[in-house]
């Protein structure tokens, strides 16, 4: 083989993950939010998410609309809006980043990757890494859950004294989404 021939072989053979990449939408999702008291535990879930994944550049995306969060108790949600959290001016959970430390472009099997970039809530960014679940369905989905731990005082929230007892600043985030491809994306973008 001669070296053209040979070069225009490995070219093929490592870009062929790149032509074949997919952009990943999530078609259902769960976003559940426990808060720990000492007295109780706060729930808080919402089907209501957005989340991209491509496969590509590893970038990730998500949102969630706050207000569309569902307590078991409503008046949680207006004291949340009222003293905890600026709804108006900062409505959504927001999550931006990439997947690291992938042996594969695909997102195939079963794996646990490292998801690394900006956890925003309240308008205030933070640094999040943590560990993500996915694993790639008979039918083409994705399927992929992240549970991590995140301090509401990084995010300028601060729990009145009145309610320290009985929150804390301290939530576990769980995200459990279904990602369909939605295009085909080609080398030249």
């Amino acid at each position: 083989m001669n070296n053209y021939a040979y070069i225009l072989f490995v070219t093929v053979l490592f870009s062929s993950e790149t032509i074949n990449a997919q952009t990943y939408t999530a078609t259902k999702g769960k976003l559940i939010v426990h808060a720990y008291g000492i007295v109780d535990t706060i729930i808080a879930t919402s089907n209501k998410i957005t989340c991209t994944v491509d496969e590509r550049s590893s970038e990730v995306k998500f949102s969630s609309e706050i207000s569309s969060l569902k307590f078991e108790n409503d008046l949680i949600l207006r004291n949340l809006s009222k003293t905890l959290i600026d709804i108006r001016r900062n409505p959504s959970i927001l999550f931006s980043g990439k997947l690291i430390n992938r042996s594969s472009r695909k997102l195939d099997n079963k794996k646990s990757v490292t998801i690394d970039g900006k956890f925003s809530i309240n308008g205030i960014s933070q640094a999040l890494k943590d560990e993500i679940q996915i694993e790639k369905n008979i039918d083409g989905s994705v399927s992929a859950k992240l549970s991590t731990i995140i301090d509401l005082k990084n995010h300028g929230v601060t729990i009145p004294t009145i309610l320290s007892d009985a929150l804390s600043s301290i939530i576990h985030v769980e995200l459990v989404v279904s990602l369909l491809p939605t295009q085909r994306n080609r080398r030249d973008g």
